[in-house]
């Protein structure tokens, strides 16, 4: 993170925090998830995210029905809202073998 925003390291730095401070005081704040700290499942999760939605839109792109994604939603016109709620719950399903609510 210090690499891209020189800011923020110049003012932890300033305060004495350095990157080994920060990351210890992330992982007692979130000690359930400590261990998947710094071993790239953030971005293992995120590639499967972008996947997911990437799926969602070309199944619309693919039936030429317009679709605006979101963040982690997506807006389609009121007549393909079941067919999108139906859409991503399946593929959700198929990237995690999870269900996942849609609202």
């Amino acid at each position: 993170y210090f690499r891209y925003n020189y800011e923020d390291y110049l003012y932890c730095k300033s305060i004495g925090l350095t990157a080994k401070e920060i990351l210890k005081r992330f992982k007692a704040a979130h000690e359930p998830i400590k261990e998947f700290f710094t071993t790239g499942a953030g971005l293992r999760l995120m590639n499967k995210d972008a996947k997911i939605a990437l799926d969602v839109i070309l199944h619309f792109v693919d039936k030429g029905i317009p679709i605006l994604p979101l963040h982690d939603s997506f807006i389609v016109q009121s007549p393909y809202e079941e067919e999108l709620k139906k859409v991503m719950k399946k593929t959700y399903r198929e990237y995690t073998g999870f269900n996942c609510p849609v609202k």
